[in-house]
């Protein structure tokens, strides 16, 4: 699938270490997207619901959110419910990205609406394959409803 602009992501994640290695990846991407970070997950939720005015680079939705789970404020899996029931966000594709292992993690990622959910590898060099792999599906393989880019309304 060819796309004539680049797909938008939106990083939300409160670790700004792993928040650049993920954007790096991404760029790395055969897939173009413009990456657009939260370090906050209020933010990000703002953001994607239009409650509050989102960055330049993020002038639509997102054709994908990744999402750590283990934020403060507002925890991931609440962050995502909220998306769901919203219906600007409703269908937005969210992938959790984090650093938990747990099988509850898993299922309560899963129960909140999640697309997937991918543990962060241990290396950087299997981190930045697994983002990209994740890139090269969410943004080269995957449809979304189109708006110009491949991201929602």
């Amino acid at each position: 699938m060819t796309y004539t602009e680049p797909r938008r992501v939106l990083i939300i994640d409160d670790n700004p270490d792993d928040a650049e290695l993920t954007a790096r990846a991404l760029r790395r991407c055969p897939v173009p997207s413009v990456v657009c970070v939260a370090g906050d997950p209020l933010t990000g939720l703002g953001w994607l619901t239009g409650t509050l005015p989102p960055p330049a680079s993020l002038d639509r939705l997102p054709a994908l959110v990744l999402l750590d789970i283990k934020m403060p404020r507002l925890d991931g899996f609440e962050l995502l419910r909220r998306l769901r029931q919203h219906p600007r966000t409703h269908a937005v594709p969210v992938v959790l990205l984090t650093s938990s292992n747990e099988e509850r993690d898993v299922v309560d990622g899963y129960d909140a609406g999640a697309n997937a959910f991918v543990t962060k590898p241990i290396t950087s060099e299997q981190f930045l394959e697994a983002v990209q792999a994740l890139g090269r599906f969410w943004l080269g393989h995957n449809r979304v409803p189109r708006d110009g880019d491949g991201g929602l309304r």
